[in-house]
């Protein structure tokens, strides 16, 4: 068998807006070197000064150099037929695979991270990168940073790794799906499938266990794997960081905002947004024409505004309005102009300040419906399992907390009854902007109780004392 060891330098780290300045590929059978190339490459855009300062490669030293497309031939003869090595494959095979996109060119090969292989090899160590897995194993790095020296221990790596722990590991790791071995070094694909296909909370940890991502999702598994998809997900180089997936099962959508909301607010991940909120873009306004009646309007809302009731989703502000014009026997015609409808029983047939009257009132009780937050009552939603129901506790506007409950009946305590978390003002738009949503009916398998009428149980056939889990 033989492998391409592959290393390259970029002008950054994402491939979608850098480009290669050096490629060097090592072919060997896992014993001896069998061809060498190594040349720069002009990126036809400057090199930044922060790669020079690591790489020690200037805008200078490729201007004479050839392009890609000048290379590409002679690169693709070397790689096509074998197996694509190098460390942390995702980010060098990522780069070469685009440049043979822009040029029409089709690139697939199997491909193995020396990485993730070393960590097989030789496990236990504290770190797996080039440098550290390098003189753990006594390997020299000349002229480091720099893609000839690099492709260079890389291939005496694997050839340490063969020798070690035999070619088996590196052919099987081959033979597995690209999505596999998109992952980045310290992930496993074990690791992946642990992952429930329920809502939930995931943390990407890094090297000292502290969050560096939070994120919510309707399915955990399928959620981050689109992280580690080479298109779509983080760059390469930011993966790299990544050294453990952790998760909490919350059985809801709702539950998984709430809990994503507390978890940065209180870890504040190096990766997440600092003030990260809801974005609610629409919302359902009123205004008095010039006769005094009252029009009904879905608006975009301008950034920080607090006019109207708020909505993220126009489907959902849609849904809100048609559902208020119905419920509240407004004249669904009047509500949005100055034309009536032609019902002869609709209450635009009287005369004028009848009729304004009558419009009136049944806009402003549909607004009122809609507006009025401040009173205490649960939320109930979909437990993590069937035995249970989640509890989402609000009292003046505000999530109070949450919890799971195995039964719910007339003398729980609410108090004690959630996870208690201070009030802050993600958890209020995400819980705001739900209520609207079960108002509008878009929002399927909620349920609100009033704490001041009387509370029933949530399994009748159970008769024993509330019980919360979190």
């Amino acid at each position: 068998m033989l492998y391409a060891v592959v290393d390259i330098e970029t002008t950054g780290g994402m491939p979608g807006n850098s480009r290669i300045t050096e490629v060097c590929v090592v072919v060997t059978d896992g014993k001896n070197i069998k061809q060498r190339f190594e040349t720069l490459l002009n990126p036809g855009v400057p090199i930044p000064s922060g790669i020079t300062t690591l790489t020690g490669i200037d805008d200078a030293m490729v201007a004479a150099a050839p392009v890609f497309a000048d290379i590409a031939q002679e690169l693709h003869h070397l790689l096509h037929d074998k197996i694509f090595v190098a460390h942390n494959v995702n980010f060098d095979y990522s780069f070469i695979h685009r440049e043979f996109e822009h040029l029409g060119l089709p690139f697939s090969v199997q491909k193995v991270c020396s990485a993730k292989a070393a960590r097989k090899a030789f496990p236990g160590q504290r770190s797996y990168s080039l440098g550290n897995i390098c003189a753990h194993l006594q390997i020299e790095i000349h002229n480091r940073h720099r893609a000839g020296g690099d492709a260079d221990a890389t291939a005496t790596l694997l050839e340490r790794i063969i020798a070690f722990a035999g070619e088996e590991i590196l052919l099987e790791m081959a033979g597995r799906s690209s999505r596999q071995i998109t992952l980045p070094p310290g992930i496993e694909w074990a690791d992946i499938e642990k992952l429930p296909a329920t809502p939930g909370v995931y943390y990407f940890l890094g090297n000292t266990g502290k969050p560096l991502y939070v994120g919510k999702a309707i399915n955990l598994r399928k959620r981050v794997i689109q992280h580690f998809d080479r298109k779509r997900g983080k760059s390469a180089l930011q993966l790299e960081q990544v050294k453990a997936i952790d998760f909490e099962e919350t059985g809801s959508e709702l539950m998984a905002l709430l809990v994503e909301a507390e978890a940065i607010h209180r870890l504040w991940p190096a990766w997440n947004k600092a003030g990260k909120l809801p974005s609610n873009r629409y919302a359902i306004v009123h205004y008095p024409t010039a006769e005094g009646e009252l029009r009904l309007q879905i608006a975009r809302r301008s950034r920080g505004s607090a006019a109207g009731i708020p909505f993220s989703r126009l489907g959902d502000a849609k849904a809100a309005l048609s559902k208020m014009i119905s419920e509240n026997g407004i004249c669904a015609s009047r509500a949005f102009s100055n034309k009536g409808c032609k019902d002869p029983t609709c209450y635009c047939q009287e005369s004028a300040e009848a009729r304004k009257g009558i419009h009136n009132a049944r806009i402003e009780q549909a607004l009122e419906s809609h507006l009025k937050i401040n009173e205490a009552f649960l939320i109930l939603c979909r437990g993590r399992n069937e035995e249970e129901t989640g509890v989402v506790y609000m009292r003046n506007g505000a999530v109070c907390g949450w919890g799971y409950a195995d039964e719910i009946h007339a003398n729980s305590d609410p108090e004690f009854l959630v996870k208690k978390i201070p009030d802050i003002a993600s958890t209020r738009a995400i819980a705001g902007m739900f209520l609207r949503r079960m108002l509008a009916g878009t929002a399927y398998g909620y349920n609100l109780m009033s704490l001041e009428k009387e509370m029933v149980t949530s399994k009748e056939s159970k008769k024993k004392k509330s019980t919360i889990k979190n």
